[in-house]
């Protein structure tokens, strides 16, 4: 699905600036392609600029620290 820097702004809850300074930041292979005096982001694009703000959608990393806090809570139980 297609996406416009104000959706994917809005998506994550940051600003469109700090879309169009990530997008600044990705190398030419891996930038979105602009349609007329707008970006169109692919999901691989989405993907790109999400990893480089820090966003994960992996989901073993969220259960992962799950599972640290866990083991925190049984010690601190202790």
């Amino acid at each position: 699905m297609l996406k416009t820097i104000r959706e994917l702004a809005d998506e994550l809850g940051v600003s469109k600036q700090k879309v169009r300074r990530v997008i600044a930041k990705l190398s030419a292979s891996k930038a979105p392609s602009g349609k007329g005096n707008r970006y169109v982001l692919n999901a691989l694009n989405v993907k790109n600029a999400e990893d480089l703000m820090g966003f994960d959608n992996d989901k073993s990393s969220t259960s992962e620290s799950t599972n640290e806090l866990n083991k925190f809570m049984i010690f601190a139980e202790m």
